[in-house]
């Protein structure tokens, strides 16, 4: 005679270790059905107590067996019931699955699993979300607020670049020179008037020009090459020294500022960081990186795309500015700060300095050197015409003297030169802002799916859902019972 124990109400699903621990149990004896099989018994039950429905019992033990088995159906045979099974190897074996350790790929257990594993189990939609954050801006877009840098011509400097010696000035001491440069005392400072003491006239020193005369035709600017505007106060500079004395040419003028001991400054922004994509605090930290996100800065330095997988969420991103302050040019080198590192990511060039144009007056003295000489030819071409006309010859000579004069006048009237062009400000006005674009993904069924883990583990250490990547067990048992538990751990079972 056979035990069976049947179960009545006993739900499970038949991917599952679980095994009946409560509920209605019924002990019946019955007989095998020959031929019989250990995976898929047949019993036939002698005499079924009349309490007993059997289509309330859908699980049983069979003690002889020692193993578990759905009940499949309830046969009426020659007035018997015949109970039909077929073997729940997971809860027959349950122990020796979960003392044995497996590599697991994906598991149900909300604290066992890896959020840093793409899981393409789930799609992305359609549904982008863009969040643009703005940083405070290191550089001003105010004119006053900057400074400028001047190339002056000048001999005794011993920070030359060349002939040429570079001043940082304020917006302040920028205006003190161009006023000096124009005013009449800077004329008495070259040479070109005095001062009468008694009646505080001033008077060229060339006589026979009027004061008039002379300022249009000269020029303030000569020694001036260069002048660039830079979207920072002068503090930030620190390779400066100050003086209070500035050589323009041959001459010492009282004006303030800075001389340059260096070519290049630094300046930095920090503190800048990235978004996490709105859905990674609970689906994992997988989705900050590509295809999920995207991200990129934008800044005077243009767009910037950044490679995600470059820096993690909680990385400060450094924007450091290298700037020529000769040509105006900038490398900003954007990189990611961890702890005293700078990892370089990327860097981009752009023109950072505004150049200022300078006007002047000049002189075509070439030309008027020309044209004094043309008098002389046209003088005598003129007198020999005179001659083979009958006419005087005088009156040819003045004609053609006539001519040569004007063009020397003409070419030696002053006119107004520019050195350089005005650049554009556009850049300045920039400020750094980060851009990033996520990519939402479809709900999850962790229950059915469960998330990455991809780590070894004891199975019994977790629940609910485990998916394996081998599923080779030591185990004693039947051939068949091993392929069929190797086919639920590596097809994915339920740990309960």
């Amino acid at each position: 005679m056979q035990t069976l124990i049947l179960y009545e109400g006993f739900e499970k699903k038949e991917n599952s270790t679980k095994r009946p621990s409560t509920g209605t149990t019924r002990y019946i004896q019955g007989i095998l059905k020959e031929p019989c099989s250990i995976m898929n018994p047949v019993i036939k039950i002698e005499r079924l107590p009349n309490d007993v429905i059997p289509g309330n019992y859908t699980y049983a033990r069979w003690s002889q067996a020692d193993r578990y088995y759905f009940i499949e159906d309830w046969v009426w045979v020659n007035g018997l019931w015949e109970v039909h099974m077929k073997e729940d190897v997971l809860a027959t074996f349950k122990d020796e699955i979960g003392n044995s350790t497996e590599y697991v790929l994906r598991t149900d257990s909300t604290t066992d699993f890896n959020g840093e594993i793409t899981d393409t189990t789930y799609p992305a939609t359609t549904d982008v979300q863009t969040e643009t954050v703005g940083y405070p801006n290191v550089f001003t877009p105010n004119i006053s607020d900057g400074c400028y840098i001047v190339g002056i011509i000048s001999g005794n400097s011993t920070q030359t670049v060349g002939a040429i010696s570079y001043y940082l000035m304020t917006s302040a001491q920028f205006g003190a020179l161009k006023n000096k440069l124009l005013s009449d005392d800077n004329l008495i400072t070259m040479g070109l008037a005095v001062l009468d003491p008694s009646s505080g006239a001033l008077t060229p020193t060339i006589t026979d020009m009027s004061l008039e005369l002379l300022k249009t035709m000269y020029n303030p600017y000569q020694y001036i090459v260069s002048c660039m505007w830079f979207p920072f106060m002068e503090s930030l500079i620190v390779n400066k020294t100050a003086v209070s004395s500035i050589k323009i040419g041959w001459w010492d003028y009282p004006l303030t500022g800075y001389r340059l001991y260096a070519q290049t400054v630094s300046l930095a922004e920090r503190n800048i960081t990235f978004q996490p994509h709105p859905q990674a605090n609970t689906r994992g930290s997988y989705l900050n990186y590509a295809p999920y996100s995207k991200r990129s800065l934008i800044g005077r330095f243009g767009i910037v795309p950044l490679d995600s997988f470059s820096f993690k969420i909680g990385d400060t991103i450094e924007l450091i500015y290298v700037i020529d302050l000769i040509t105006g040019q900038c490398r900003v080198e954007i990189g990611r700060i961890r702890g005293q590192d700078f990892d370089l990511l990327t860097d981009k060039h752009f023109l950072l300095g505004v150049p200022i144009q300078l006007a002047q007056v000049g002189v075509d003295y070439l030309g008027t050197a020309v044209s004094a000489l043309n008098i002389v030819p046209q003088a005598i071409s003129g007198a020999i015409s005179g001659i083979a006309s009958g006419k005087g010859a005088v009156m040819g000579a003045i004609t053609g003297a006539a001519s040569g004069v004007y063009n020397t006048i003409q070419s030696s009237m002053p006119q107004v030169e520019t050195s350089g062009t005005n650049g554009s400000f556009l850049t300045a006005n920039y400020e750094t802002y980060s851009v990033s674009q996520f990519f939402n993904i479809v709900d999850e069924d962790i229950a059915h799916r469960g998330r990455p883990l991809c780590e070894l583990r004891q199975l019994n250490t977790l629940s609910g859902f485990i998916l394996c990547a081998e599923g080779e067990i030591d185990i004693s048992c039947y051939d068949n019972e091993r392929k069929e538990i190797v086919q639920y751990l590596t097809n994915g079972f339920f740990w309960e």
